[in-house]
């Protein structure tokens, strides 16, 4: 397979994840509302939603194309995997009517810019990091998001309530799904056989990570824009990836854009007000706009 090829595919599972994550926005909408605080009424309502699992199915054919992406082009492929973003906003804007401000974009483009950094940076010296070093990237990406995410949950709730813009949520989920990425990474590097659910750790933690970081997005999908939260949450994710597997340069080049990644990432993360203002949000007397499937 070539490498065009490869990329291709990693398009498409990069699409088949956006796509999924359209219905779990429609699933949210028709769901009470969730809280991390409360897991028995959280399964049981998303387990109950059709649309939910259309959007799962999706997702589960992503997977599949990133496998076949991975395993045919070695690589990280975040290009291509942040190039489906377009499919994202397409689903945003014309099945929920979500608006984007001119500051939000200028905060996407720089997004964007940091991982085309990070991705130059990591394409000749990217390599799996030692288990010592995924075993505290795996606890600091359960902690960090876990605490952070339940103190969302104790914002305040009711008519006076300030709407989250969705940054906290999707910096939180993006670790998670981040590790998740890398250890379907790993996991394909290892070589799926027999002993690569003996051995190794890798298909448990990407198991356990995504299921954690789908959560927290199915929850935050009710509270926040899907184009901020998932469009933050991608570009952490593979930014995550990118930097687990990048050992610290010597050559100035290196350093210099992996500098420039992180200043590009704080800048565009303080771009954006954390409490949505409402000049980007859906003004509820306009048209819901296309139905999405469900």
């Amino acid at each position: 397979m070539s490498a065009w090829q490869g990329h291709v595919l990693a398009f498409v599972a990069s699409a088949l994840y956006f796509t999924g994550f359209g219905f779990f926005k429609s699933a949210a909408a028709r769901m009470e509302p969730l809280v991390g605080t409360r897991p028995v009424h959280l399964a049981t309502r998303v387990l109950a939603s059709g649309s939910w699992w259309r959007g799962m199915a999706f997702m589960l054919v992503g997977v599949v194309f990133h496998l076949a992406a991975l395993r045919n082009v070695p690589g990280t492929m975040s290009l291509a995997l942040l190039a489906g973003l377009v499919v994202l906003l397409a689903v945003a804007q014309g099945f929920f009517n979500e608006r984007v401000t001119w500051l939000e974009w200028l905060a996407f483009a720089l997004l964007l810019a940091a991982g085309v950094c990070f991705a130059q940076a990591a394409d000749s010296t990217w390599r799996p990091p030692p288990s010592s070093l995924l075993l505290i990237l795996a606890v600091f990406s359960f902690v960090l998001p876990v605490g952070l995410f339940a103190l969302g949950d104790r914002q305040p709730a009711g008519t006076h309530a300030r709407q989250l813009n969705g940054i906290a949520y999707g910096i939180c989920a993006g670790v998670l799904i981040g590790l998740g990425e890398l250890s379907l990474t790993l996991s394909v590097r290892h070589g799926i056989d027999q002993s690569l659910l003996t051995s190794t750790v890798y298909p448990y933690l990407f198991a356990a990570a995504v299921g954690a970081g789908v959560v927290q997005l199915q929850i935050a999908l009710q509270r926040c824009r899907m184009v901020v939260l998932i469009f933050v949450t991608t570009v952490v994710a593979k930014t995550y990836v990118l930097l687990a597997g990048t050992p610290l340069p010597d050559a100035g080049t290196l350093r210099i854009q992996i500098f420039a990644g992180t200043v590009l990432l704080v800048i565009a993360f303080a771009l954006v007000p954390r409490f949505d203002t409402g000049s980007g949000r859906q003004d509820p007397s306009m048209p819901t706009g296309l139905r999405f499937p469900s």
